[in-house]
């Protein structure tokens, strides 16, 4: 055992060369992978979720029956004390990982002693060493060494098996994202929402950015959050859907939408001004085909207001029970769907 070594300050050190070790790997590095769980804040989100193989054609989901799985490992990264020390007080919330994800490690700065690395092999979870911008796995996580019933940790994987459908078929359908960051990075951008535990993927319109396809999953006002939802979503930046509403007629835009399938359901609210949050009192889902004139020039207005709005046209594509193929389907639907109204609004 040493201690910790020099050119780690913080934990923050940790995180970021485990992340750029594994994304030189053309790993997807994710920061922001909300657990369904109802344990502390600090059990809830692991420092990083790394799928492997994301950039190459080596990137697969595998589906079984119908919960599509990918093969995730969850890192918890540690920076107190001694190495000893950081490794213990990360097992805590290691363990509690290990009922969502298949692989899971443990990374601080520092080797281990025998006697914790013989409890780690034994209890399968993986050890990642950092020294400065090295990194190296030491240990390799083992699942089948996992100390949960293996039917219970299905049971959980379930629970977040809607993200991961949310990252398959945004893979599958639009190629390539690079880090979660909210931010876009060429045409397509993932992002956690700030308010509750959904998340999004979106690809903007190529006349227009702020018109995106988006792929969403979480949102605990629409039908059922443990669904996946597929449509057009139009919310930032402000400076490029504001004139679109500022141009369109309230007639023009309600017909657009009426002629939509009733399965869409139409979601607007204004923005607030602080960080661009969801005015609660404004929220409206409604089906798209029940939308009226009061509706439109509400939209118009949220839409043109100092601080913005949001406007979201969706409809299922994933629930428990849809193979691949069922919700690779029903996305072209939403693309062939959507088409028009989606050209239409990107080029005003």
């Amino acid at each position: 055992m040493r201690d910790n070594l020099k050119g780690i300050t913080k934990e923050r050190d940790i995180v970021n060369a485990v992340k750029n070790y594994f994304e030189e790997k053309d790993a997807l590095c994710i920061e922001e992978f909300w657990l369904p769980t109802d344990y502390p804040k600090q059990y809830k989100k692991p420092d990083l979720v790394i799928i492997p193989k994301w950039r190459t054609k080596n990137f697969k989901v595998k589906w079984e029956k119908d919960i599509p799985s990918l093969d995730a490992t969850a890192i918890e990264c540690k920076f107190i004390g001694t190495s000893d020390i950081s490794i213990l007080s990360a097992l805590p919330q290691a363990i509690v990982y290990q009922q969502f994800f298949p692989k899971v490690c443990i990374a601080c700065s520092g080797e281990e002693n025998k006697q914790i690395r013989d409890f780690l092999e034994r209890n399968g979870i993986g050890y990642i060493a950092v020294d400065g911008e090295t990194v190296k796995e030491r240990i390799l996580p083992n699942e089948e060494a996992n100390i949960f019933n293996p039917n219970f940790v299905k049971l959980n994987q379930e629970k977040i098996a809607n993200k991961l459908v949310v990252l398959a078929l945004g893979r599958w359908k639009f190629g390539d994202v690079i880090q979660i960051k909210g931010e876009h990075y060429g045409d397509f951008n993932v992002s956690s929402t700030t308010y509750g535990k959904g998340w999004v993927t979106t690809y903007p319109c190529r006349n227009n950015k702020a018109i995106q396809w988006s792929i969403i999953t979480g949102y605990d006002f629409i039908e059922d959050p443990s669904y996946v939802y597929s449509g057009l979503n139009i919310e930032k930046p402000k400076k490029d859907y504001e004139k679109i509403f500022r141009r369109i007629t309230v007639k023009d835009f309600l017909r657009l939408i009426k002629d939509l399938p009733e399965e869409y359901s139409c979601i607007y609210y204004k923005k607030e001004r602080r960080k661009g949050q969801m005015n609660m009192k404004t929220l409206t889902i409604k089906k798209a085909t029940q939308l009226t004139e009061e509706d439109i020039v509400k939209v118009k207005k949220y839409m043109t207001d100092k601080y913005g709005g949001y406007l979201g046209l969706f409809k299922m594509i994933w629930k428990k029970g849809f193979t691949e193929n069922d919700s690779k389907r029903k996305l072209d639907e939403v693309e062939r769907e959507l088409g028009g109204l989606f050209e239409y609004l990107g080029k005003l």
